[in-house]
Formats: C-alpha cells, sequence, structure tokens
C-alpha cells in the first residue's frame, strides 16, 4: 500500500495481491482513523460478495474467482470492540461487461485499487441490533 494525506483526507493505493477489507482495517489502526467515509475504483482478482436476507438475517455469498473491474467500491470505516470496522459495499464488471455487486465480505487487489478516504473527527460505536441482525452504528 502506497498513500499520501491532505488534511483529512487520505489518497490511498492497494497493491496487486493486497486484501482490501484486512488492509483498510490495518490501515486505519495505524493511522489512528475511527470514522471516515471512503470510495475507489480499481480491479480486483478475486472477491466474495454477500446479499442480506433480513428475513433469515443471514448473509447469501457469492465467491468470484476472476479478474474484475471496480467499477465503484464504497464505504465507512467506524468502531467495533473499539477496534475499526470497515463496512463496504463494492460493484463488478467481469470482462463481458456484467455487473456484480454487493456488501463486500473480502476480495483480493488486481492492478490496483485507488481509494480516496475522508477522515471525520468523531467516532462512533457498533452496536448488534437483535431486530436486524447485525452490528449497526450507535447514533
Amino acid at each position: 500500500m502506497k498513500y499520501r494525506k491532505f488534511g483529512g483526507v487520505f489518497l490511498i493505493r492497494l497493491m496487486k495481491g493486497e486484501e482490501v477489507i484486512k488492509s483498510l482495517t490495518d490501515f486505519s489502526a495505524k493511522n489512528k482513523i475511527s470514522l471516515a467515509s471512503f470510495s475507489g475504483i480499481g480491479a480486483v482478482q478475486k472477491a466474495e460478495i454477500g446479499f442480506y436476507e433480513l428475513k433469515n438475517k443471514k448473509y447469501l455469498w457469492k465467491k468470484i474467482n476472476e479478474e474484475m473491474e471496480v467499477l465503484s467500491i464504497i464505504g465507512n470505516v467506524s468502531s467495533l470492540d473499539k477496534k475499526p470496522f470497515i463496512h463496504a459495499h463494492i460493484v463488478l464488471a467481469d470482462r463481458n461487461f456484467r455487473a456484480y455487486g454487493g456488501h463486500l465480505k473480502e476480495a483480493v487487489v488486481g492492478a490496483t485499487l485507488e481509494i480516496v478516504l475522508l477522515k471525520v473527527k468523531g467516532k462512533v460505536e457498533r452496536k448488534f441490533d437483535e431486530e436486524i441482525g447485525l452490528n449497526l452504528m450507535d447514533l
């Protein structure tokens, strides 16, 4: 990973082979980021995305084991158990221009992934919501 900081904005370039969620989690911990939003574009070698079934309170997961363009990754950083928590959604396109999207569980960077992360002053913890079945922002 390479990055530059401009005030509260970080330009981040993840390198080929890096795990996206793990890298952003580690980056947030290292830079003491407990609240932020981010977006980006690039490519991945493989990914696992999900769709949350509210009725069953569980994710349906799809593994994609091919090179894909990242049309968009968008998400936020908050805290869970006093550690950075990355919540991201992603839209991917294959070589036939078909798009896939959902909650990002993990992905491995292909050529590159370029992210703009905006650090926000403050801290928001996540708390488990029984009705929804997820750790939601405790606002």
